[in-house]
């Protein structure tokens, strides 16, 4: 068994086999390029000690008390909100080779003196390994997604679709906090993007409070991240770049940082929305957009990719009919956890 930053390959045994799908795993790591959606949205990874673990955001700490006459001090408390679990659902496809194709596998170490119809099954069995790797993780990229999409409305129980931990949609006009028990504040912006409903983004994210009242911190360093589709990102960099208003100069990531009405602005395309996934669902609209407070969903923990175990990898050889099979399983959830008091959503979509 070989551990890989985020997979697990159990070797078969194979001199042929093994280091076929070894090297497919590097490949799979240098050719990744730009940045995933979890890293855009600021996800943390999370392994939880049982199934049944449940989370929520310590939103917020209140004050120093007086210390009690009798010299004594109070235990410390902080604002929490109610608490939600998660469900893990596993993903998983295989490759299965020719009856010919297992024999040889089997009985030999390398492909030499091998027939050609055998060397050209072995080269497209590594590009199907790549792509099988590939799947595992376009899927978290899917389910990230979604998990902003269908923030809209309640439809699940976990993950995306699903209530905050106080049974509102995660995107709502009527978000409650503690302090006082009638406070509300809502993350929804109505309209398109345009600097004038950015501009009203911004002072959603300022009005909203934790649960103790507090005002979220507002990321005036690292600033503001807006998130459009592909198809969005010319009308953003528009809106952004109006009088070539540039934080910082000189490279590909500092040219999408923006000063915006005196407030900096990070740049990122969600590069999955308006995508279809494979049952022909849309992955939301491609003139959505998102504005959140990433430095506040990191240190929260606010979005959580969540897995018992890493991915897994396999190779075997089916004993009844000889034929070798990789297959590829990954189980995790991505949820949210206080995610509504540091992201903001258009209505309009």
């Amino acid at each position: 068994m070989i551990e890989f930053n985020d997979i697990v390959f159990t070797w078969s045994g194979s001199e042929l086999m093994d280091p076929l799908v070894t090297e497919s795993i590097d490949q799979r790591k240098l050719s990744r390029k730009g940045i995933d959606t979890r890293n855009v949205l600021g996800v943390t990874n999370k392994m939880p000690l049982n199934s049944n673990e449940t989370f929520s955001s310590v939103n917020g700490v209140n004050e120093l008390p007086v210390i009690n006459e009798n010299g004594t001090y109070e235990e410390m408390s902080s604002s929490v909100g109610p608490e939600k679990g998660f469900k893990v659902i596993e993903y998983g496809e295989k490759i299965t080779s020719s009856r010919l194709f297992g024999r040889r596998q089997a009985a030999s170490k390398s492909l030499k003196g091998a027939s050609d119809d055998i060397r050209k099954e072995y080269l497209n069995t590594a590009s199907k390994t790549r792509n099988l790797l590939s799947a595992a993780e376009k899927g978290a990229e899917y389910q990230t997604t979604k998990l902003l999409t269908k923030g809209f409305s309640v439809s699940a129980a976990y993950g995306p679709g699903s209530a905050t931990p106080k049974g509102l949609p995660l995107f709502s006009a009527s978000h409650t906090i503690y302090a006082d028990g009638f406070t509300t504040f809502s993350n929804l912006v109505s309209g398109a993007l345009t600097s004038t409903t950015l501009k009203a983004a911004i002072q959603l994210h300022i009005a909203i409070r934790l649960e103790n009242g507090d005002r979220v911190s507002q990321p005036r360093k690292e600033g503001y991240t807006l998130m459009v589709s592909p198809a969005g990102e010319e009308n953003a960099r528009s809106i952004l770049n109006d009088g070539s208003k540039f934080a910082a100069a000189g490279t590909a990531e500092t040219r999408n940082i923006f000063m915006f009405e005196g407030f900096r602005v990070n740049l990122e395309i969600l590069e999955k929305l308006g995508d279809y996934d494979r049952n022909g669902e849309a992955i939301g609209t491609d003139v959505m957009w998102f504005l959140s407070n990433k430095p506040i969903i990191k240190e929260t923990k606010a979005a959580k990719m969540i897995r018992l175990a890493n991915a897994q990898i396999d190779t075997y050889t089916n004993n009844e009919t000889k034929q070798s099979i990789i297959d590829v399983s990954e189980s995790f959830a991505i949820d949210h956890y206080g995610l509504e008091y540091a992201i903001c959503w258009s209505v309009w979509v």
